[in-house]
């Protein structure tokens, strides 16, 4: 069983929602009931490395983009997110991405540093359940370990039915030099990395525990939307998560306990 783990302590998440919960910032209802949504369908887009192979779909596409950790890598192909999400909690460290055009969506968990770095710029503020042993409250509108989870939930709690996921690569390349957009091209020797096999291909993809773990997750919350609101999901490139969604997917029914606050997927 793979075990997800918040990146920072319980007591530092705490830290950061008291700072944080009296700021005066706009609701997320009032984002869902202004005319925001210019297409039926949405493209997320996350920041591994398979995003570039689709630069020139991306560009073209007429549709509205949810980012996840891209803006600025979108904004420098001309695109303009409409939305970005972070659920993140470590410093901000002058790393926040700035678009005039995006509203940003941030967990009440997060650094104040990315607060304080977003004001001028059109931010909602959420509570957002980011480790399994505490959360602010029975009041918090969301379930998931990442970022680009946050976003689909999102996406389906604002009306969207076809969701285009790009970049949510739950892995490595295969070139040690091709890594995420929104870093340096770094090998990460801090991450425990491991080899899958895809049973019908043999490929083998590099990832970590700790994606692997992200996959499972995503699989199991896109099965749900799939079957109890009749989401289309498209998920581009060859990576981990394909690989494990292509043969996991429909092997069982995936439930969400009844009593887990997940206000965005009820409300769907």
């Amino acid at each position: 069983m793979v075990e997800l783990r918040c990146s920072v302590s319980e007591d530092i998440l705490k830290s950061n929602y008291e700072i944080n919960k009296n700021r005066k910032l706009p609701s997320l209802s009032k984002l869902k009931n202004s005319p925001h949504k210019l297409t039926t369908e949405v493209d997320i887009c996350a920041a591994g490395p398979s995003i570039r192979r689709f630069e020139d779909r991306l560009k073209s596409s007429k549709n509205d983009v949810f980012s996840v950790k891209t803006v600025n890598y979108l904004t420098n192909l001309g695109i303009d997110p409409r939305y970005a999400v972070t659920i993140d909690p470590k410093e901000n460290k002058g790393r926040v991405q700035l678009n005039k055009k995006t509203n940003y969506i941030v967990s009440s968990q997060c650094n104040p540093s990315l607060f304080d770095a977003l004001e001028g710029y059109k931010t909602y503020i959420i509570d957002a359940i980011i480790t399994k042993n505490w959360y602010p409250s029975d009041k918090c509108v969301s379930a998931g370990s990442n970022s680009t989870i946050h976003a689909i939930l999102l996406a389906v709690w604002l009306g969207y039915k076809r969701l285009n996921l790009y970049g949510f690569d739950c892995g490595y390349s295969s070139d040690r030099e091709d890594y995420r957009v929104n870093r340096e091209n770094v090998y990460d020797d801090t991450k425990d990395h491991m080899l899958i096999s895809c049973p019908d291909t043999g490929k083998i993809y590099r990832t970590t525990t700790e994606y692997i773990g992200m996959a499972e997750e995503a699989m199991k919350i896109m099965q749900i939307l799939s079957r109890t609101h009749n989401v289309k999901f498209t998920v581009y490139g060859d990576t981990t998560l394909s690989c494990i969604l292509k043969h996991n997917l429909d092997k069982q029914k995936y439930e969400i306990n009844k009593d887990f606050p997940v206000r965005w997927l009820k409300a769907a």
